[in-house]
This record gives structure tokens, C-alpha cells and sequence, in this order.
């Protein structure tokens, strides 16, 4: 089955402490089908960790 991400999926990835991180994880690691990121979504995931974690993506 494809998957199609959103912002909050994505960053709990990127972020360790976040409540949703082991689960979104475990999706990512046993999901066989596609993962898709919507284009529109990757300035708003930027924003995120920037603001968040002063890091770049």
C-alpha cells in the first residue's frame, strides 16, 4: 500500500523526543509500499526543524 506522508509524521521522525517518534518509525521501517512526501510540504517541514532545532534539511 502507498503512504502518504505528512508534516507531523515527518518531523516526529527527525525528532527523537517527540510522542510519535518510535511509531512513525515503525511505519516507515515496515511500510512495502511507496512513501510519498507532497512537494508543498517540504518548506513547512524546514520551517519546523529550523525554528525547532536550528538545524538546516
Amino acid at each position: 500500500m502507498a503512504v502518504v506522508c505528512d508534516t507531523g509524521a515527518v518531523y516526529a521522525l527527525y525528532d527523537a523526543d517527540d510522542e510519535h517518534h518510535a511509531a512513525c518509525r515503525s511505519c516507515v521501517e515496515t511500510e512495502r509500499g511507496p512513501l510519498f512526501l507532497p512537494v508543498v510540504l517540504l518548506a513547512e517541514i524546514d520551517y519546523l526543524l529550523t525554528a525547532r532545532h536550528g538545524c538546516c534539511t
